[in-house]
């Protein structure tokens, strides 16, 4: 039987290369095709979340952004330009996911101080996490609003109990900050392709908030002892996460949930802490020279943080 011409196969995944010289016929040719697609679906699987895209019905004026790629739970989010239609996909943590202990898994969204919606899981989660959030028209004002200063949040938490002592021992937190959809951008033309408005999120915060500039610590642990200084943590929620000691000097933790954490000898100096919740949060030993507990929010009107000077609640 004559033979076809070899056909050269050749795989590209950053600098790794499969060369592969296939020489086949008739029945040989469609088995040699069905290996090639399984490999590249193996492959796509693998990278999951590096292929993300908007889902359909996003629209062309869709914004999306993306965490650091090495992020201890990498995220990616798009945003219709209606502000209707949040997608988020989720790598969660493999290795904290499969430890011993109780988990945690949040993801939340806020437009400035307001929380638009929060879900949080304690069963397993699948590996890659996709799934789509839907808000009525006054959530989806706030939110458009928020992003057009930079303000519109979603923070992604997954946080482990190993011990069983009710505080979280180890914590990974993934903030970005949603860049506004281009047709709801100020009338400021962007200079990415007009499919998608696309922010990759590296070492720096990319948002033009009011905010002072921090520092994205996607790919440190959050615990006990953490160099956390500089850190944007806005809107995370760290209920119960054990920093005792930590070095947060400079963080932003504005509308992070700290409810019930161990923040003994923490160093809080120059820290923003406006409209945090410290509900149960114990500051015992901590240093909040410099810190803005503005506002700090209380869960009733006779509660009072255990921080060395509550005066500077405000």
């Amino acid at each position: 039987m004559q033979r076809l011409s070899d056909l050269e196969t050749e795989i590209r995944f950053g600098e790794r290369s499969l060369r592969g010289l296939i020489a086949f016929d008739g029945a040989e040719k469609t088995k040699a095709w069905i290996v090639v697609a399984a490999v590249v679906g193996v492959v796509l699987i693998g990278l999951g979340f590096a292929v993300f895209v908007a889902p359909k019905g996003m629209g062309a004026d869709a914004a999306m952004v993306k965490s650091a790629p090495q992020a201890n739970v990498p995220v990616s989010v798009a945003l219709s330009a209606d502000g209707r239609r949040l997608a988020l996909e989720i790598d969660w943590n493999d290795e904290l996911h499969q430890a011993p202990g109780t988990d945690r898994f949040t993801a939340r969204v806020m437009a400035g101080t307001q929380e638009i919606e929060q879900k949080q899981w304690t069963e397993s989660r699948p590996d890659v996490d996709a799934f789509e959030l839907a808000f009525d028209e006054a959530e989806a004002t706030l939110l458009l609003a928020a992003a057009q200063t930079g303000d519109a949040v979603v923070a992604i938490t997954q946080q482990s109990d190993a011990d069983g002592d009710a505080l979280h021992e180890t914590n990974h937190a993934t903030v970005l900050r949603i860049p506004a959809p281009k047709s709801n951008a100020a009338g400021v033309d962007s200079p990415l392709p007009a499919k998608l408005n696309v922010v990759l999120v590296g070492t720096y915060r990319v948002a033009a908030s009011t905010d002072a500039p921090t520092t994205d610590c996607s790919q440190r642990n959050i615990g006990v002892g953490a160099d956390l200084s500089g850190c944007d943590l806005h809107g995370a929620n760290l209920t119960g996460a054990n920093l005792a000691g930590a070095n947060l000097t400079g963080a932003n933790l504005k509308d992070a949930d700290l409810k019930g954490a161990d923040l003994t000898r923490a160093n809080l100096t120059n820290a923003n802490l406006k409209d945090t919740i410290l509900t149960y949060a114990d500051l015992t030993g901590a240093i909040l020279t410099g810190a803005n507990l503005v506002e700090a929010i209380q869960d009733g009107p006779d509660y009072v943080p255990n921080i060395p000077d509550p005066d500077l609640l405000g």
